[in-house]
């Protein structure tokens, strides 16, 4: 069947896509079904998306007059939007929503059971990134799957209608029409989950009004646009905002949330692991590089990134990421919890090593006590966001004074009452690297 929810091909060469047993990037993305109305290409099943995020990661392409067909799952989602707009549709199982539109930048929260579709009436592509997480094992489907609202029974792509597992004669007393009209009705219906409308039935809209009474709860209830929110956290070196359950409440219906980060180039996202879950990054645009450390000391990703790179990050495991010399970097990142952002840092300010005794590190470390001092006083100008000081500036053995923090006031004291931390700074790449 094909499934929706959804954006950017072109993977980069790969540094070390599996090491130590780990495989954190997904084979993919590849092509399941596509028409003349778009395409849906999935991940996986992989051990990065089965073992660790335990999630099905897609992307919808929408072209210009496509239309996703209302459909539901079995899973809870949340979908990214990567680019255009489109009108959605999200009804839940008992009210319908009030007709909306999804832009790019939008989180668009769809719970399990909702029915939600999808029709791009711009002159522009669509397209969407999501993943879905199954809830429970029933009936055999032990994979998130979709029911399709229209299909035709002989379309070979799966999408047939749920109408299609009736009878024709319960469907006619169901309706209260014939069964002459319950055969007229199915096979006319359109034959894949994604269809491109003819330039004459665009736009129509609800001409002739809704078939149930629209209530007032937007979709702006499910939707949070990440572009258009102010950083949580900005400086030269890039930016980082994020939605939780306290942005969006009904992010708690789907236990996912979303961040989106920039940096600019040459700069780095500190050393950092995130323990309450697993992490989906998806690289949107520009180029660099990431590494993953796992338990034992090992290496468990290595891997230049641009856009289009998918990787899992398991919790707990560290992970570093940083810019090409030459080029910016983003991505979004879709955590398995609903919850405040938690990261546990390894260097600067906030780093876990700082945190210990200092006899502790030099016993640890087995190194000179100086060499501790120093690297200790590496990163002191700032608790969250730091910049790469010029090179006449880099600490040495001798005496330092820390450097005086330029963070707004107004930020430090939102980051001392959320649990969120973050750190993104500038990364002086060796000559020859990237």
């Amino acid at each position: 069947m094909a499934r929706a929810l959804l954006a950017v091909s072109g993977l980069s060469r790969p540094l070390s896509v599996s090491c130590g047993g780990y495989e954190l990037i997904p084979p993919g993305p590849k092509e399941v079904f596509k028409s003349e109305g778009g395409s849906l290409r999935q991940w996986g099943p992989s051990t990065a998306v089965e073992k660790w995020a335990r999630v099905g990661v897609k992307e919808l392409i929408l072209e210009p007059g496509g239309m996703l067909l209302p459909q539901y799952s079995n899973a809870q989602s949340l979908g990214y939007v990567l680019e255009g707009s489109a009108r959605a549709e999200l009804i839940d199982p008992v009210v319908p929503t009030s007709l909306r539109r999804l832009k790019q930048g939008d989180v668009v929260v769809l719970p399990e059971g909702h029915v939600f579709g999808l029709h791009n009436d711009g002159s522009e592509i669509f397209k969407i990134l999501g993943v879905d997480r199954g809830t429970e094992r029933a009936c055999g489907l032990d994979s998130p799957t979709n029911f399709t609202l229209f299909g035709n029974r002989d379309d070979k792509s799966g999408g047939a209608s749920i109408l299609n597992g009736f009878s024709k004669d319960v469907l006619a007393a169901a309706f209260n029409v014939d069964e002459p009209t319950v055969e007229q009705l199915l096979p006319s219906e359109k034959g894949a989950s994604i269809i491109k409308l003819d330039k004459k039935k665009r736009g129509r809209g609800r001409a002739h009004g809704p078939t149930r009474a629209a209530v007032d709860w937007p979709l702006g209830d499910m939707r949070f646009n990440l572009e258009e929110t102010p950083p949580d956290i900005v400086n030269k070196g890039g930016s980082y905002k994020a939605v939780t359950v306290s942005r969006l409440p009904s992010l708690e219906k789907v236990d996912i949330s979303a961040a989106y980060a920039t940096l600019k180039p040459d700069a780095i996202f500190a050393p950092s692991r995130y323990f309450p879950a697993h992490r989906v990054t998806y690289f949107t645009r520009g180029k660099g590089r990431i590494q993953v450390a796992a338990p034992g000391g090992t290496n468990a990703l290595d891997q230049e990134v641009s856009a289009g790179q998918l990787v899992v990050i398991p919790k707990n495991f560290p992970f570093i990421t940083m810019a090409a010399r030459d080029s910016p970097l983003e991505w979004v990142d879709l955590y398995m919890a609903c919850s405040s952002l938690c990261f546990c840092f390894v260097a600067g300010n906030d780093s876990v090593y700082k945190a210990l005794p200092f006899d502790w590190l030099v016993t640890g470390f087995n190194a000179d006590p100086e060499i501790e001092k120093v690297v200790l006083r590496a990163r002191t100008d700032d608790a969250f966001i730091s910049t790469r000081p010029p090179k006449k500036a880099v600490v040495s053995s001798g005496p330092t004074r820390a450097a005086k923090s330029t963070r707004p006031h107004l930020l430090t004291e939102h980051l001392k009452t959320s649990s969120a931390r973050y750190l993104v700074g500038r990364w002086d790449a060796p000559e020859g690297n990237m």
